[in-house]
């Protein structure tokens, strides 16, 4: 059955005190009763759960219409400020306890180009806020004061001001990627061939608010609507923006209201200028809660049309990586419609290519970890994975799939294993993880210090390998002599060097034969290659 999980925000006026804000638990039999319910309730959803309730924050006057409605409610936090004024204590953590202030994220981006200045180059866009803040951007690369012509990725956070682990998570990923910038060779690889962006406050007015609002609760930046304030700005991008008055509102004080034009909001105008005037080919843009990996389309129960693999793929290797609940489009994940969306907008219209936008949900709560900061490490550890997936498949990115032995007369005895005294013909099939980039002219050469193992051809070409298919060096293998004096089951280390775009590119992956009855392949990557890699 479909999880029609209708989510409708809470809306605040200008100059009216918050009213008290609850946590309340909703039971229903069918999701109609509570897409019905929620029509009529102002309701921020957090999560659901498989038997049939889900936990949403509403205005005081909201518990009051779930009565009437006589479905069964169970009120878990009767006033969230008071709630978490306990939860901080002296509050000698900050009003975000765990999570970055605004100014606090400045001053850790400037201290980490400070620590590594040869990796990171802080800078914030020429349009700033509607009161003025700015969208400070982070760029990590072994260039970052040039534009190295590599491949781009941005990641970002806090579009919705009460969503502040996507702060947590671009700090997480930059501070990882420097740090072992020194010492990891396949992160030192990335940084070599990636130009990696962050944004970690897309909504810095909003965000900043929610430092003085008791809930924290706010969602929408602060654009003054003659009597409210707010644009939602994941309804405010170009793409479909006001495409029907569900996906989005007309009205200047609902949750979702989409703003008076197109890009009418000095913080979207600015991240599309970015974005524009860039290559950016993958995107994670972060939000939270309920562990949800959401992709285009969000203005129609649909998928990108020539690319839903593509899109299905990634969801698939970074549900493996993260552990998502679920993945789709918005209204299959969640059972609403989102028009005027970040993600519709980077694959369907931004300037440079068709960007592969993808927005983990993550956490189990908004504020999850506001006084417990292992819950906020576990996310950002968990993601790190799916972080770095994101950063990989940029561009090219190849991993070794299987060796294959020919042995056939008269070099060998045809059982295809590398036996003590042979010789042999050696096949690598490799995979192009990209979502993007075509290798061209990939020629790999072979070497190793196996001394056993001599290699009489260590040159072999794989042409053209576009992404994700894979690639095998069936007309030009590499050609090893085994000694007679090899043992069986000795283990044979190799590197295949791989060189393409006429040497602007390479990439070394490590390998292993095993001689005697069996062979096998040992890659010393990243990551492993999944099941699911394996058969498309």
């Amino acid at each position: 059955m479909k999880r029609l999980i209708l989510i409708i925000i809470l809306f605040f006026t200008i100059g009216k005190t918050e009213e008290k804000i609850s946590r309340v638990k909703v039971f229903y039999h069918n999701p109609d009763e509570i897409s019905g319910l929620l029509k009529l309730v102002a309701a921020t959803f957090v999560r659901d759960y498989p038997n049939n309730y889900v936990e949403v924050i509403v205005e005081s006057g909201g518990i009051e219409e779930i009565k009437k409605s006589g479905l069964k409610y169970e009120v878990i936090v009767a006033d969230l400020a008071e709630y978490y004024r306990k939860l901080l204590g002296d509050g000698k953590g900050g009003v975000f306890g765990n999570y970055y202030l605004y100014r606090e994220i400045y001053q850790s981006i400037l201290a980490l180009q400070s620590r590594f200045p040869a990796l990171v180059k802080v800078d914030s866009l020429p349009t700033r806020s509607i009161e003025g803040r700015a969208l400070y951007t982070v760029k990590v690369s072994s260039s970052p004061g040039s534009n190295n012509g590599r491949p781009e990725v941005l990641i970002s956070g806090a579009i919705h001001a009460y969503e502040p682990i996507g702060p947590s998570l671009c700090m997480s990923d930059m501070i990882y990627l420097c740090e072992r910038y020194a010492s990891d060779p396949e992160i030192r690889w990335l940084i070599d061939n990636r130009q990696v962006y962050f944004i970690p406050v897309m909504n810095p007015d909003g965000y900043v608010y929610n430092e003085t609002y008791p809930s924290r609760m706010w969602r929408k930046n602060r654009r003054n609507n003659g009597g409210s304030f707010g644009v939602d700005l994941n309804r405010n991008y170009p793409y479909k923006w006001g495409y029907d008055n569900v996906g989005s509102s007309p009205t200047p004080s609902a949750w979702n209201y989409r703003g008076t034009a197109p890009a009418s909001e000095p913080e979207t105008k600015a991240v599309v200028d970015f974005v524009n005037g860039h290559r950016i080919r993958t995107w994670h843009n972060h939000h939270s809660p309920n562990d949800v990996l959401l992709i285009p389309f969000g203005y129609i129960d649909s998928y990108p049309w020539t690319d839903t693999i593509v899109y299905w793929t990634m969801c698939r290797e970074e549900s493996l990586l993260y552990g998502f609940n679920r993945w789709g489009n918005s209204y299959r994940a969640y059972g609403y419609l989102v028009n005027g969306g970040v993600e519709d907008w980077a694959w369907c219209d931004s300037a440079t290519y068709r960007v592969y936008c993808l927005v983990p949900e993550l956490g189990m709560d908004y504020w999850e970890g506001l006084n417990d900061s292992s819950k906020i490490v576990n996310v950002c550890m968990r993601m790190l994975g799916a972080e770095l997936y994101l950063i990989q498949v940029a561009g090219f990115f190849p991993r070794i799939l299987s060796i294959a032995v020919n042995d056939s007369p008269p070099g060998g005895n045809n059982d295809g294993v590398l036996n003590p005294g042979e010789r042999a013909r050696l096949r690598i099939t490799l995979r192009n993880k990209a979502v993007v980039d075509t290798a061209f002219g990939l020629i790999g050469y072979l070497s190793t210090n196996y001394q056993r193992v001599s290699i009489t051809d260590s040159v072999g070409g794989y042409g053209n390998v576009i992404r994700l298919t894979s690639a095998v060096n069936s007309s030009d293998p590499f050609v090893l002599a085994c000694s007679t004096t090899a043992q069986p089951n000795d283990w044979v280390r190799f590197n295949l060097r791989l060189v393409w775009n006429s040497g602007n590119y390479q990439k070394t992956l490590p390998c292993s034969l095993r001689i005697g009855p069996i062979s096998a392949v040992e890659e010393e990557g990243l990551f492993p290659i999944s099941d699911f890699e394996s058969m498309i």
